[in-house]
């Protein structure tokens, strides 16, 4: 048996340091994401301040449109104030009209105006443009985190099946010591073999008692019915009420059941019972003379079907511990079933062990470099955002 190829492997060591290393990736993934979401918050923001800035300059850009175009008449409040006093305006004024000095003005201011639209348009692209790198970022950074995680869980996996391989073959050297399998699951299957001829003996003793208690009921109830053909409708309108009660005394349910003794028997007082009936039935009262003048055949009958009950009831009890006996042979065969399965498992696991660990090694080596990768590229960029 190859098992000490389990050594290789602290499994209480790797489990933990396998579970660290799910709760590191969902931490640090938790803060990349935590960060990323600020980080497009604050663009977002600054885009909207843009997006509001670049309103008001529409606005502007829209009213000195009017102004050229003439939708809008001009007023000297559209003139610059610190020269609408001034001579040189004043003259301008005269020879070009206030409204040709607005739209000179208007076209001259436009021009900026629209380098600031443009500039603010320019800041807006590039806001979006940096949230869907961002973003982009993001995603594969978390890809990167998502699939560390699956190669440890796959890991996990892979450990957990070798340590429970591991375990299992240790509780069967426990149990026998450094063992050959092969020897030994041929004399387990061969202690199987004993146990199931041992079972199939006990069953077959089961079955013939139970045939027998079968066999003895029936031979009660004959004898039953044949009283009942003697007697006709006394034996149930006036024997059964007057001296078993329907049941209802202890003679009575005994009765019933096959279960009545020769001592009950002996101890019905039939002759008292008969001749001073109490059961309050008019028809058990005038067929009780019936039962008188029959009164040794039903005596007689009583005490065979008592004998066979008595019979019987020797028989159950030779039932019952065979039926016990049968149980414990079936647990033997069970056992040693058992043992037998869990000894061909330990021959497919020894084989199997090894394949498990070389996996676990290799994805631990795999799983290493994407750590390292995520070390180098997530966690320096994950503050940063």
């Amino acid at each position: 048996m190859r098992v000490r190829i389990s050594l290789l492997i602290d499994f209480e060591s790797e489990e933990r340091k396998l579970r660290e290393d799910i709760h590191w990736a969902t931490e640090l993934e938790d803060q990349v994401t935590s960060r990323a979401r600020s980080r497009v918050r604050n663009l977002d923001d600054q885009r909207k301040d843009l997006e509001s800035h670049l309103e008001e300059l529409n606005n502007q850009k829209e009213h000195l449109t009017d102004i050229i175009e003439g939708r809008v008449k001009p007023r000297a409040v559209d003139l610059p104030e610190t020269q609408a006093d001034d001579f040189k305006t004043k003259l301008r004024l005269r020879i070009k009209g206030v409204r040709g000095i607005a739209i000179e003005r208007a076209e001259n201011d436009l021009i900026p105006l629209q380098e600031e639209i443009d500039e603010a348009n320019r800041k807006i692209d590039g806001l979006e443009s940096e949230s869907n790198r961002l973003q982009e970022k993001i995603g594969k950074y978390r890809d990167m985190l998502e699939n560390f995680a699956d190669k440890t869980k796959a890991q996990r996996s892979l450990l957990r099946r070798a340590e429970n391989g591991s375990d299992r073959i240790r509780a069967l050297v426990g149990l026998f010591g450094w063992f050959d399998p092969s020897i030994l699951s041929r004399k387990i299957f061969d202690e199987g073999v004993v146990a199931t001829a041992q079972l199939n003996r006990k069953d077959l003793t089961v079955e013939r008692l139970e045939d027998k208690v079968r066999d003895l009921d029936d031979r009660a109830d004959e004898v039953k019915e044949n009283l009942r053909d003697s007697l006709g409708e006394a034996y149930d309108l006036s024997l059964i009420p007057l001296v078993f009660k329907d049941g209802r005394n202890p003679e009575g349910e005994r009765y019933l059941r096959n279960q009545i003794t020769v001592n009950d028997v002996r101890s019905l007082d039939l002759i008292n019972k008969i001749s001073n009936p109490k059961s309050g039935d008019r028809k058990a009262d005038r067929l009780s003379p019936v039962l008188m003048e029959h009164l040794p055949l039903i005596q007689e009958a009583l005490l065979e079907i008592a004998t066979i009950c008595e019979l019987k009831a020797g028989e159950e009890r030779l039932l019952d511990q065979a039926k016990g006996a049968q149980e414990a042979a079936g647990r033997s065969l069970r056992r040693k079933t058992d043992l037998f399965n869990e000894m061909m498992d330990c021959l497919d696991t020894c084989g199997a062990l090894q394949s498990l660990i070389s996996d676990y090694l290799n994805l631990e080596k795999d799983r290493q470099q994407s750590k390292d990768r995520i070390m180098r590229k997530v966690e320096p960029a994950g503050s940063n955002l």
